[in-house]
């Protein structure tokens, strides 16, 4: 009997679903089905009751589900101990490419001051992998927005409240406004970052929610090409805050782009996570516990 067939097992008697638990576990329904079919075949029992909008544990499958769970508790913490030992000075750390990790190298840079013999092994991740890196041990921690994690697999600190608002040319009819709503731009051709950036996905959330489409006229990955376009009247931008700091658009000379607030209030987190069902290992959990210091003392996220 494989581990791998007991966690299935232990997820879907948590969810009460097949396909909820093969989205978590990042299996396939079909797969998830035959754990369960061969842990039934081996020991001769039914576990779920099978319903149309779920399943539900059996008598068997509760007695079952008692003695698995400190099996695969057990397992977890085994292989957190191997991985401690082998790996006990380098902590895994996967960020999202975000404007809000503006002075996070300063944060690598106390750390690594204040704690010579721990090594960070960086490397930026798409947001749709943050929960999978984390809830498969890939990785220990994850800075990213908090759109991205699952909370049943993974659990994580706020670190910064980010929120949106409108670029547009200096010549735009919009531009001399105080405040817009997103209604009003429902005609519009955006300027926005890939698909697969959180702000993106985000955006386009918002406006379906606003009844219209996010109109794409140019994606591109390079902040700087956004605030070029924007203010050469190619489309507009919705962006975070930290887009329209004055050091960032007047370096890349973009003086002809105005920034107006939205009057729809909408929020997300940059966050610090790891997996709920593993075990920092010390250098990890120093490093956890450094950055919530530094930010507790201000000394990061650094905006101003």
């Amino acid at each position: 009997m494989d581990i791998d067939k007991l966690q299935t097992f232990m997820e879907v008697a948590r969810t009460e679903s097949f396909r909820t638990a093969a989205d978590n576990l990042f299996l396939s329904p079909g797969a998830v089905s035959k754990h369960i079919s061969y842990l039934e075949s081996e020991f001769s029992i039914t576990l779920f009751h099978r319903f149309s909008k779920g399943v539900a544990l059996t008598a068997q499958g509760k007695i079952f589900a008692k003695y698995a769970k400190p099996l695969v508790d057990d397992y977890e913490l085994l292989r957190q101990a191997v991985f401690c030992q082998e790996e006990k000075d380098t902590v895994c750390v996967r960020t999202i490419p975000n404007k809000d990790m503006l002075g996070f190298f300063d944060l690598i840079s106390a750390f690594e001051k204040a704690y010579p013999n721990i090594s960070l092994n960086l490397q930026d991740i798409q947001g749709t992998e943050a929960t999978s890196v984390l809830a498969n041990g890939k990785s220990e921690i994850v800075f990213c927005m908090d759109q991205y994690l699952d909370p049943h697999l993974t659990e994580y600190k706020n670190l910064h409240e980010s929120t949106l608002m409108l670029l547009v040319c200096a010549e735009h009819p919009l531009a001399q406004r105080e405040n817009v709503s997103v209604l009003e731009l429902a005609q519009e051709s955006f300027i926005s970052l890939p698909e697969i950036t959180g702000i993106a996905s985000t955006v386009t959330r918002f406006c379906k929610n606003a009844g219209f489409d996010y109109k794409v006229s140019c994606y591109s990955e390079r902040e700087s090409n956004i605030l070029t376009m924007v203010s050469m009247n190619k489309g507009i931008a919705i962006v975070d805050p930290s887009y329209f700091r004055s050091d960032f658009v007047n370096y890349y000379g973009r003086a002809n782009v105005t920034g107006i607030p939205l009057k729809e209030h909408f929020t997300w987190n940059l966050v610090m996570a790891k997996s709920r069902n593993m075990i920092l290992k010390p250098a990890a959990q120093k490093f956890w516990d450094f950055t919530l210091s530094q930010v507790k003392r201000k000394q990061w996220p650094a905006f101003e």
